[in-house]
């Protein structure tokens, strides 16, 4: 990730941006819709869930799940 972030990004611009937090529905419904890609890893239960309200807010941009 270091890597590309140096190779490709700008002083005020990283094409990857990592977080481990944990966010609130509607800061992660936010988020969905601003990202062109998400990763999901199966790290914890719900990884579907999780990739099924990202494609759900892009195509039908709601704003809640």
């Amino acid at each position: 990730m270091n890597h590309v972030n140096a190779e490709h990004g700008t002083d005020g611009w990283s094409p990857i941006h990592y977080t481990n937090d944990s966010f609130s529905q509607a800061v992660l419904s936010r988020l969905y819709r601003a990202a062109y890609v998400g990763v999901v890893t199966p790290l914890r239960e719900g990884m579907n869930l999780v990739a099924k309200n990202m494609l759900l807010l892009k195509i039908q941009r709601i704003s809640a799940f």
